[in-house]
């Protein structure tokens, strides 16, 4: 398999992260499963652009993008968020997306100590992602949390 390169999101890039948004699947394994509008949309992209708490990124495989991946720093924990366009699913890109964002945390000079995702009970995909790249799970509700420490 090819190695994946993370690329921030530019201001360029919110058409694309749209049509990913509101593709069927992304919204049926979504914990939100309505459509989204293009001006929330926007509204939303361009706010988290601004946030010093996000972090956007478009994995790119032999420079075609395959998905986004997106983290939400609360304290010292990063909350993943991850999509894979659907011409590249099940081909193991969304482990490979979060080995790289893991990475990059490891590298970078914020205090993260913990990553988790948050997954539906029926996502069996995103809960296989998760577990190909080392995270534990744990069940909170009808939601499966999986942990992963990224501490030194």
């Amino acid at each position: 398999m090819n190695k994946i390169m993370l690329k921030e999101v530019t201001r360029e890039d919110v058409d694309l992260l749209f049509e990913w948004a509101n593709d069927d699947t992304v919204r049926e394994n979504s914990f939100n499963s309505n459509k989204i509008e293009y001006c929330e949309h926007k509204a939303w992209f361009y706010r988290k652009l601004q946030s010093i708490d996000c972090k956007i990124y478009i994995g790119y495989c032999n420079n075609i993008p395959i998905g986004q991946i997106r983290i939400d720093i609360e304290g010292a924990t990063a909350v993943i968020g991850y999509s894979v366009d659907k011409h590249y699913r099940g081909k193991g890109y969304g482990t490979l997306l979060l080995n790289e964002l893991i990475s990059k945390i490891r590298h970078a000079n914020r205090n993260i100590n913990n990553v988790i995702g948050r997954v539906k009970d029926n996502n069996f995909s995103s809960q296989r992602t998760f577990e190909k790249a080392g995270f534990v799970r744990k069940i909170e509700d009808e939601t499966i949390i999986y942990y992963k420490s990224v501490g030194e």
